[in-house]
Formats: C-alpha cells, sequence, structure tokens
C-alpha cells in the first residue's frame, strides 16, 4: 500500500496577516492553494491514503479541503498542541495512525512544487529517497551533505549550522521524502518514539534525519532536481518567489 502524510498543523506566523483567518496550506501562489496542488499531484499518482496532520484553524482547513472534491482517501490527525510542538511530534502522531503501509511519503505543508518533482521522488530506484538541489543564495533553511554516491551523510537544520559553515557545497532539501514501509514499520516509529522521549514534542523533523544518517550512511539517498519547479514558502518574500517562479 502506498500512503503519504501531509504535515500542516503550524501556525505560519511569517505569513502573517494572511495566515490570520487561513491556514498557511491555503495560502495561494498565483491562484492556486498549496495544499490544492500537493493533492491533486498525489492525486494522480494512486495512493491508497492521505493523512493529513492539522491543527491551527483546523475545522476550517478541513471544510476547506473536503469541499475540494478531490477522489482520495483522506484521514485527518489533530495535533492539539500545535503551539507548543514542531513537526518530528506531528508526523509521530501520523505515523501511528499507520496500520500497514508498504511505501510512505511525506511532505510538509508549505511546499508548492511540480508534477516532476514528485515524480523524481517516487521514480527513485532507492528505498528511501529525499529530493534535493544543489545550493544556490536564493535557498534558505536545511541542508544536507551527500556523498560519491549521493547518499545523505549529514542533515543540518538551520540552527545546527554553526557560524563559517560552507553552504556552497550543499545541497537543499525540498521537504519531500519516500520512506520504504519496512524501515517505517521495523525502525522509523520506534526510533522516533524514543527521539521524542528524549529531547521532547518541539523538535524539528530535520534534527532526527541527521542523527540517521549519520548512524547509516548509506540509508537515504539525495535525488538532486535539475530544472525542476518548487519552493518553500516560509515568508511574503518566499510567496513572492513562489508566484515569479510558477508565473
Amino acid at each position: 500500500m502506498r500512503k503519504a502524510i501531509i504535515l500542516a498543523a503550524g501556525m505560519g506566523t511569517r505569513l502573517k496577516p494572511l495566515t490570520e483567518k487561513e491556514h498557511k496550506c491555503m495560502t495561494k501562489v498565483n491562484g492556486i492553494p498549496i495544499i490544492y496542488n500537493t493533492l491533486s499531484i498525489l492525486q494522480d499518482n494512486d495512493f491508497d491514503e492521505i493523512i493529513i496532520v492539522v491543527g491551527y484553524l483546523c475545522n476550517i482547513l478541513k471544510k476547506q479541503i473536503n469541499d475540494f472534491g478531490f477522489r482520495l482517501n483522506i484521514k485527518y490527525v489533530e495535533n492539539v498542541e500545535y503551539k507548543e510542538t514542531n513537526t518530528i511530534f506531528s508526523l509521530q502522531m501520523a505515523l501511528h495512525q499507520i496500520d500497514s503501509v508498504d511505501e510512505l511519503v511525506v511532505i510538509e505543508g508549505d511546499v508548492f512544487f511540480e508534477k516532476s518533482v514528485f515524480e523524481r521522488l517516487i521514480n527513485s530506484n532507492a528505498e528511501n529517497t529525499t529530493i534535493l538541489e544543489a545550493y544556490n543564495e536564493s535557498l534558505d533553511g536545511s541542508y544536507v551533505e551527500i556523498n560519491e554516491k549521493n547518499y545523505v551523510v549529514d542533515w543540518r537544520h538551520k540552527s545546527d549550522q554553526e557560524e563559517g559553515y560552507n553552504l556552497k557545497d550543499k545541497y537543499k532539501t525540498v521537504n519531500l521524502h519516500k520512506l520504504n514501509g519496512k524501515f517505517v514499520r521495523e525502525q522509523f516509529i520506534k526510533y522516533i518514539d524514543e527521539y521524542v522521549d528524549e529531547y521532547g514534542k518541539n523538535i524539528p523533523l530535520e534534527k532526527i534525519f541527521r542523527k540517521l544518517v549519520q548512524e547509516d550512511n548509506k540509508l537515504i539517498y539525495g535525488e538532486v532536481l535539475g530544472k525542476e519547479k518548487w519552493y518553500e514558502i516560509d515568508d511574503i518574500k518566499d510567496l513572492e518567489m513562489a508566484e515569479q517562479i510558477f508565473r
């Protein structure tokens, strides 16, 4: 079974005032809401179940998503602690709602991408894959280092990038991941449970990926994009850039 998790619980405070009455993932790029774009692409790729983790403005968001009318099996998981928690806790909640899975895709709810980006992910021959783009000065946030075979050997959330950290030979994470079902069932869920118990709920997901790839540098393959279009939208400047890219 092929399933997907969309992380869409946060408040999107950097996108105010747009997010005062609508959820961040409903932000429109040239008239198209971010989550509409994601669900449209998922609908074209035969997913058995979509789990959306909601929190902020959850009832409004669920109605808006249902009103889109997609032919998808959508399940909602509500993170009532969205103000005090981060992506790792939302993902943990979603993972515990999965009974069986052969392939799992994890998508953060603030990424606008074209279909070709997603095709690179699901068509990757590697069991566990993350989508990357080579450094350029317009891309901010989490970066990874890959080896000569494109496997991720280090994964740095922005908070882990010390002064002098060189980005120019690194790769920006697009926040689209494909994980093998056996790995999810037998290792990933247990690993996240232990990590949350030790470090708490307010941890970005990138930190657990960093620990995973440091322990196994053949675990996650980095699929590096070419000219495919995508953009992560955190603030108004990002939205303006995304609208230029997808004009």
